[in-house]
C-alpha cells in the first residue's frame, strides 16, 4: 500500500498528466511514468497507464473527432501497431536503464532543436510516417511511451492544432488496442494493476476534463511551445531515471 505522501504524489501526478493530456491529446505516460516509477514498480505503472490510456484516448477521440484526418495517419498507425510486440521483446533483451537514457537524450535534443526554431518539413510525409510509427510502437511496447516520436513528427510538419489533437487521440487508441492485449497475454494485467488503475483514475479524470475545457483558450504558438517543453522535460526525466538519479 502507498503511504500518505506517496498517495498524494500519485494523485497529483495523475491530475497533472490528465490536465496536459486534455490540453494537447498527449502527456499521460510521458508525464506520469517517470514520477510514478519512483513509488511503484514499472510492471505496475506501465500496464496501469495503458488501461488509463484506453479510456482517456476514447474520450479525447470522441471529443475531437471533427478534426480527425485518417488519410494522414493510417501508415503511421499501422506501423505503430506492428512495432508494439517487437518493443516488448526489445525490453526483454536490452538493458532497460541504458535504453531509457538513450531515448531520453534523443527526445530532449530533438525537442530543444524545435524550440530553438530548427525545422525541416518533410515533403513525403506519408513515406516518412511509417518509420516514425514503427519507432513509436517499439517505445510503447518497451516503455509505454508511444508519444514522443509522433508528437515531434507532427510538430515538425506544422499540423494544425485541432487535427494534431484528433489524430494523436486516434493513433494512441489504435496502438493501445494492441498493447493492452499484449500485456494480458504476458500476464502483466494483474489484480494489483487493476486496483491501482481504479484508485488513481479519479485524479486522471479530473485533470483530463479540466484540460479539455481549457484547450480552446490556448493559441497555436503557445500550444506548440507547451508540446515541446513537455516532451523535452520528459526526456530529461528519462535520462535522469536511466542514470539512476531518480
Amino acid at each position: 500500500m502507498l503511504t500518505l505522501p506517496q498517495a498524494a504524489l500519485a494523485f497529483l501526478t495523475l491530475f497533472v498528466a490528465g490536465l496536459v493530456t486534455g490540453l494537447t491529446s498527449f502527456g499521460l505516460a510521458i508525464v506520469a511514468t517517470p514520477l510514478l516509477v519512483l513509488i511503484l514498480p514499472p510492471k505496475v505503472v506501465v500496464p496501469a497507464l495503458a488501461l488509463h490510456g484506453m479510456v482517456n484516448n476514447l474520450v479525447l477521440l470522441y471529443e475531437r473527432r471533427h478534426g480527425l484526418k485518417l488519410g494522414r495517419i493510417w501508415p503511421l498507425t499501422l506501423a505503430g501497431m506492428a512495432g508494439v510486440p517487437f518493443g516488448a521483446r526489445l525490453l526483454a533483451v536490452c538493458n532497460a536503464a541504458s535504453l531509457k537514457a538513450f531515448i531520453g537524450i534523443a527526445i530532449t535534443l530533438t525537442a530543444l532543436a524545435f524550440l530553438l526554431g530548427f525545422k525541416r518539413r518533410l515533403a513525403h510525409e506519408r513515406l516518412a510516417s511509417a518509420p516514425v510509427g514503427l519507432v513509436s510502437g517499439l517505445l510503447n511496447g518497451s516503455m509505454g511511451m508511444a508519444g514522443p516520436p509522433v508528437i515531434l513528427f507532427f510538430a515538425n510538419q506544422d499540423v494544425e492544432k485541432d487535427t494534431f489533437r484528433a489524430n494523436l487521440a486516434a493513433y494512441f487508441t489504435a496502438v493501445n488496442l494492441v498493447t493492452v492485449p499484449a500485456y494480458l497475454l504476458q500476464g502483466l494485467i494483474t489484480r494489483t494493476v487493476v486496483a491501482y488503475a481504479a484508485l488513481l483514475f479519479p485524479a486522471l479524470a479530473l485533470g483530463l476534463f479540466t484540460g479539455m475545457r481549457l484547450a480552446h483558450r490556448v493559441d497555436e504558438q503557445a500550444f506548440r511551445r507547451v508540446v515541446l517543453v513537455v516532451v523535452g522535460g520528459a526526456g530529461l526525466l528519462a535520462v535522469a531515471s536511466g542514470l539512476g538519479l531518480l
